[in-house]
């Protein structure tokens, strides 16, 4: 209720009246945010280092840790172009108080969101056909894969762990491999060689790469790497996923080759290493725990491509 003053000096029944307002939110809209560093906790969860170089200009960067130093930009970085960062904490002092680049708006101590795509199957070999899992050490050549949404798993050889409670997996290797549709689960991890590509940009021509069960993803030897990730089902724009309990560390890129992912890199709880030597990552979107960069990544907006299928909303304003 609302005192009144002009329509009460000539009508008592109106002394009060109830002020209220409506708004109506919904999801039409597509999210501008290209990367997500998810680890809630921290320090440097995000850290631009060196020669790290972010290239979006159409995108935004979103970190998850309430640390105080939870944004890190050390030595030669500054290069940077892109949108704008938000930080749930802080950037840190001292040698990680860097300009990320000049056009970047940044922003600190905003709200802390929660983890992203929590509907993704936490153990995706419940998924192998007949609980079938093909041994095999590299692949090479063209494979038609499982189809479309259809499963196929892989391992090589068995995990160890030492002494220290580290577990070690051999990976399958795709050297110069050229696979078809499908989700492709490495229990082993994967490790990537040569030129490979890995599904179409055409309709139901997509796949995705499951790295599981402490194996490592690794695709810092290869020449040209493509990923076309699916346009609709679990994996709907995903390249690349690790579940949050596989806190393996994704070599994204160590190299001097090149990685292109028409798809979203899911690794909510790995660090990932982005340390090249001359080639770059190109990506649409990358969702991590957290994040050292060294090198050049392109970040690219996947719903500008899929505006009909993008799994990448937020909430947006109507009236």
């Amino acid at each position: 209720p609302n005192p009144t003053v002009f329509i009460a000096a000539v009508n008592s029944n109106f002394s009060s009246v109830n002020v209220s307002a409506m708004a109506v939110a919904g999801s039409p809209g597509a999210s501008q945010t290209c990367m997500y560093v998810e680890d809630p906790h921290a320090p440097s969860s995000l850290w631009i280092h060196g020669a790290g170089d972010i290239n979006g200009p159409n995108c935004g960067i979103y970190v998850n840790s309430d640390d105080p130093g939870a944004l890190c930009v050390t030595g030669n970085a500054g290069k940077s172009d892109f949108a704008q960062v938000a930080v749930h904490g802080g950037q840190g002092g001292g040698n990680c108080k860097g300009d990320p680049g000049p056009p970047v708006h940044l922003n600190t101590g905003v709200q802390g969101l929660p983890a992203k795509w929590q509907n993704l199957p936490t153990d995706p070999t419940q998924n192998c056909p007949g609980g079938n899992v093909t041994n095999v050490a590299s692949i090479s050549g063209t494979y038609t894969g499982p189809g479309y949404g259809n499963y196929q798993c892989f391992a090589n050889g068995a995990c160890t762990t030492n002494k220290k409670g580290v577990t070690t997996c051999t990976p399958v290797t795709l050297s110069s491999a050229t696979l078809g549709p499908g989700v492709y689960v490495f229990e082993t991890g994967v490790t990537i060689k040569g030129a490979t590509t890995i599904g179409t940009n055409s309709a139901n021509g997509g796949a995705t790469v499951v790295v599981t069960g402490n194996g490592v993803y690794d695709s810092g030897t290869a020449t040209t790497f493509y990923d076309y990730a699916p346009t609709s089902g679990n994996y709907n724009g995903i390249a690349i996923y690790q579940p949050l309990s596989d806190t393996q560390q994704l070599l994204l890129q160590f190299g001097s080759g090149s990685s292109i992912f028409d798809g979203a890199v899911v690794a909510p709880g790995a660090a990932v290493d982005l340390h090249d030597q001359g080639g770059a990552v190109n990506a649409t979107v990358l969702v991590v725990g957290q994040a050292y960069i060294n090198g050049k990544i392109n970040l690219t907006n996947y719903s500008t491509y899929n505006p009909n299928t993008t799994p990448f909303a937020h909430i947006t304003l109507v009236e």
